[in-house]
């Protein structure tokens, strides 16, 4: 997620005014920090009418006019809106299924473990309510992810880094907080099953894992190599897509991306590529909005057109399925 500082309640105010022409009435639950983030990323998304946000931990909410009311609780904005935005704590299975009970549009934070049978009753329930339910996967809107993402073929090899600085407060788990989204992106390449996974950890600073190593060999004899932690002085998510006679580079955080391939005598070098030895590096162009806007606005479009979520239920759980076995072979605890 990307945080954005919005602590004067003009800036709020502003950008509730804005919306009062959508057509998605919409609510946000979950850590108010976040939920100013987003509503700063929503003003930009014409479907949708910000209603207002609940931060359970602060017994704290806001209105369309962007003043606190201290008798808005959780139920009576869910009552309120058509469509809601989970985010942790309120993104638990328990959370979402009181939510589509309630005939609501939902998208979600996929920060708590869904088990297979819990998943399945939930897509029921998402039919007989007919709502759309996405989780958001918000690496997938990633503008980098999206420019690569057309050039990655056929990949033999793929490698994942992904690493953030320590941070005391966190919570939830490295698998779930970082390679369980590495491993989406993976999964939404390789259509192909999987043959094998590994896994090792190592652990720091506290009883759950610091850093995570996987790798996810594929039937098509694709492999996949994931390299997730926070003990990083700083940042950084770089992934490589190796394929027959190139490999393409993608740092998601820094928005640089390009293809790496041998020159020949019947390739010129182009106006904005680099040459290092028998290797030509073509710049990848990187353009469009958020990942947070792009996702929001998906989930929109998915409402207001009645077409399936890009990302569903059904494509979490491909993910998830690959989660748990790394969680069972480092003995960890699902959740």
């Amino acid at each position: 997620m990307l945080f954005v500082d919005c602590n004067e309640s003009d800036t709020i105010r502003s950008i509730f005014t804005q919306n009062q022409k959508a057509m998605i009435r919409t609510g946000i639950l979950g850590d108010e920090q976040v939920c100013k983030s987003i509503a700063s990323n929503i003003r930009d998304v014409g479907e949708i009418k910000l209603v207002g946000f609940f931060d359970p931990a602060g017994n704290k909410s806001v209105s369309t006019s962007g003043s606190p009311v201290s008798f808005f609780d959780s139920e009576t904005l869910i009552r309120d809106v058509d469509a809601v935005i989970a985010l942790s704590p309120m993104s638990s299975p328990e959370h979402i299924e009181n939510l589509v009970r309630n005939s609501k549009h939902v998208l979600f934070e996929p920060t708590h473990f869904f088990s297979r049978a819990e998943a399945i009753h939930l897509m029921n329930m998402i039919d007989e309510a007919d709502v759309k339910v996405q989780p958001s996967f918000d690496n997938r809107y990633n503008l980098v992810f999206r420019a690569v993402r057309p050039f990655v073929k056929n990949p033999r090899l793929i490698v994942s880094n992904h690493v953030t600085p320590f941070d005391a407060k966190k919570q939830i788990s490295v698998l779930h907080d970082i390679l369980l989204h590495d491993i989406d992106l993976v999964l939404s390449l390789v259509q192909s099953e999987i043959k094998s996974v590994t896994a090792t950890s190592v652990s720091i600073d506290r009883t759950s894992p610091d850093i995570i190593n996987t790798r996810i060999e594929f039937n098509n004899k694709c492999v996949a190599q994931f390299h997730a932690g926070r003990i990083g002085t700083d940042a950084s998510n770089e992934m490589s897509f190796y394929q027959n006679n190139h490999y393409i580079y993608a740092d998601l955080l820094n928005h640089q991306a390009f293809v790496a391939r041998k020159k020949s005598e019947l390739s010129d070098v182009g106006l904005f590529s680099s040459q290092k030895g028998d290797i030509v590096c073509d710049p990848i162009p990187i353009w469009g909005g958020s990942r947070q806007f792009s996702s929001i606005k998906a989930f929109a479009d998915s409402i207001v057109k009645n077409t399936v979520p890009e990302v569903d239920v059904e494509t979490m759980m491909r993910t998830f399925s690959v989660t748990q076995v790394i969680a069972e072979k480092l003995k960890l605890v699902s959740h």
